[in-house]
């Protein structure tokens, strides 16, 4: 049973104020289970006393132990092709043009986990045609988890972390370790790494000062949405004049960019700041409104025939005066899935939930973009997720029952059918034409 006392709730607080990170209420008992054991380690008999740790002076080891407790340390090479094909062909080139006088590049991956993604970027470095070794090049990985960033040091990784990494790639960068593989020393000495709470900590002490690239991807979406407003403002002060910033597909929505410049790619949306710092802000000009609906329905025209990195362009333009449109945001998943850039797609229903969990249409889309990746459990999972939320709901039967029908479990798609058939008088006539055919096929079935 999920335990929601005064002194959890503190706790919760407590993560959110230092480190941003908002505990969604269904997670709740999977950390209170890791915290559990954390308060047996430390001899603590109740959530009062954990919560006055974290609350006092010398709480900064136990924030320590804690941060991998309370982040996701999922990563790997080449994450998300598409903005990876933006950075290689364009965010990248453009910077070292800027920057050919002084030679000198400063790239910072907020959130870098493990480190996968810093050296991914030395990767691309490296295979820029004019990359030229008298440069200065200072790529900086930061995370809250300790943990991670002794990992990053090491830079030795698993088969899974190299998932999808050509073999041309792997001969050039890698060799063969006990443990998987290991990044070559040429790329570790492109990269630091430290420690680093975003919320709290001075990110040029890491740096050495201001940077030419933030990349901070697939981190705001576990963020508290002031917080995420707090940490953007840190980076807007550390970003040089022509810098970039790249976040997660659409994680900037509804926070407060300025002075930078949304630029607008098929691939993704980047923030820029101005090359010449003159912020003087002029009243936006009115949009007609007509004129903005065009993005939408061009957009979602431009899905339904086909041409999905020009509907994301569409649907981008529109999302900077509608951020918080879920319908548009579900038509940029959609458009990414189609391409099978899934974890793209499925990082904005991931974001769309953390505001809406009873969102049914981004469970629905993350249920076939698991079907798609042969990981029929968690199609499940997302359809369970759909009917607990919205019983009356027909259609996640029908999926959940042909997906048990498929793997021969009859018992759990006769008990379904059982729940379905009280929907029976609300469901369409091709709906109850499907209720009669799977009942006939589940009846020979048991």
């Amino acid at each position: 049973m999920v335990n929601n006392s005064p002194s959890w709730q503190a706790i919760v607080q407590l993560i959110k104020d230092k480190t941003g990170i908002k505990i969604r209420p269904e997670d709740y008992s999977t950390l209170q289970q890791k915290l559990k054991q954390r308060m047996k380690n430390l001899g603590l008999t109740d959530e009062r006393e954990y919560a006055a740790l974290l609350a006092g002076t010398q709480a900064k080891g136990e924030w320590e132990k804690l941060a991998p407790l309370i982040t996701t340390g999922e990563s790997y090479f080449l994450r998300d092709r598409g903005q990876i094909q933006l950075l290689r062909e364009k965010i990248l080139p453009d910077i070292l043009q800027m920057k050919a006088k002084d030679k000198n590049l400063v790239i910072l991956s907020a959130g870098c986990s493990t480190g996968e993604e810093v050296y991914s970027l030395a990767i691309l470095l490296q295979e820029i045609p004019y990359y030229l070794q008298d440069w200065q090049i200072n790529l900086v990985g930061v995370d809250i988890n300790q943990q991670a960033i002794e990992k990053a040091k090491r830079g030795i990784y698993s088969e899974w972390s190299l998932r999808g990494v050509e073999n041309h790639y792997r001969s050039s960068y890698f060799r063969r370790h006990i443990e998987g593989w290991e990044v070559l020393a040429s790329l570790k000495q492109m990269a630091k790494f430290y420690q680093c709470n975003l919320l709290e900590d001075e990110l040029s002490i890491s740096t050495g000062g201001n940077v030419d690239l933030i990349i901070c991807r697939n981190v705001f979406i576990y963020f508290d949405p002031d917080k995420i407003q707090v940490v953007v403002h840190k980076f807007i002060d550390l970003l040089q004049p022509g810098g970039y910033l790249l976040t997660g597909h659409t994680e900037l929505q509804a926070q407060s960019i300025t002075p930078l410049e949304v630029v607008s790619y098929a691939e993704s949306l980047t923030y820029r700041m101005p090359i010449h710092k003159t912020y003087e802000l002029t009243p936006s000009t009115p949009v007609l409104p007509i004129l903005v609906e065009n993005h939408k329905d061009k957009g979602r025209q431009m899905l339904i025939n086909g041409n999905y990195q020009g509907s994301i362009s569409q649907l981008q333009q529109w999302l900077i005066l509608y951020p918080q449109d879920t319908e548009a945001l579900l038509l940029i998943a959609k458009a990414y899935a189609n391409q099978g850039q899934y974890q793209a797609s499925q990082n904005i229903c991931q974001q769309i939930l953390a505001q809406d969990h009873a969102c049914l249409d981004a469970l629905h889309l993350l249920a076939q973009i698991a079907e798609a990746q042969n990981d029929r459990e968690q199609a499940k999972e997302y359809l369970r997720r759909m009917i607990f939320i919205s019983p009356h709901h027909i259609p996640p039967y029908f999926d959940l029952i042909d997906f048990h029908l498929y793997d021969r479990e009859e018992t759990q798609a006769a008990r379904l059918l059982q729940a379905l058939l009280p929907l029976a008088a609300t469901m369409t006539p091709e709906q109850q034409a499907k209720l009669s055919l799977l009942q006939q096929i589940t009846e020979s079935k048991i």
